[in-house]
């Protein structure tokens, strides 16, 4: 069993669908999906339905991996199809924070405030595809504690839009994104280092 509480969740979901024809494909498919729309519907002025599609696909993301390991059907494109839909998701729900806060809030900032969220998601994909094609690193994503991973932070976002602070939401989000790049950038380097002086 999964040791995370979402994994877990993931798992259950994909123990009663592994007997069907769906595959971790098409469930990644519906992920991205998901996640593109939370996006758009935060930009057309439903905040509330486009923070609950991003906690859908937070959740659709633990199902795939599980699937794929209880039905044998891992592969490499459906890992790297995984983190583009993940990838994806986080660069819509962000975009569409950021065009609602244009619109509504405090404009003057959110250019900036995007250009910083949506560099740190893609650097963050960038340093994912560094450790596992050039470092063979299948250790943990994230820092994590018992049940409890540091990205489960993710699953507090929708709660500060529910809220009724998505602006606050986006720009607490953006800064708490860029220091959690840059404590991953220095965990990649260190994993390099480590490699090349065995290697050596």
């Amino acid at each position: 069993m999964p040791r995370l509480w979402d994994q877990r969740i993931g798992h259950w979901i994909a123990r009663r669908i592994a007997g069907t024809r769906l595959r971790p494909n098409h469930v990644t498919a519906v992920d991205l999906v998901v996640g593109l729309a939370s996006g758009v519907a935060i930009a057309i002025d439903h905040p509330d339905l486009g923070a609950l599609l991003f906690l859908m696909a937070r959740l659709i993301d633990c199902v795939d991996g599980e699937l794929a390991r209880i039905q044998g059907t891992a592969s490499k494109f459906g890992a790297y199809f995984d983190l583009f839909a993940g990838t994806c998701t986080y660069l819509s729900f962000f975009a569409g924070l950021a065009v609602w806060s244009y619109l509504h809030e405090n404009g003057e900032f959110v250019s900036v405030l995007l250009l910083i969220v949506l560099a740190a998601v893609m650097l963050n994909t960038v340093l994912l595809l560094v450790r596992q094609k050039f470092l063979h690193d299948r250790t943990d994503e994230f820092p994590t504690l018992g049940w409890l991973n540091l990205e489960d932070g993710a699953y507090l976002i929708p709660v500060g839009i529910w809220l009724g602070f998505p602006f606050e939401t986006f720009a607490f989000v953006s800064i708490g994104a860029a220091l959690f790049v840059l404590w991953h950038s220095l965990q990649t380097a260190r994993r390099a280092v480590v490699l090349l002086r065995s290697r050596g």
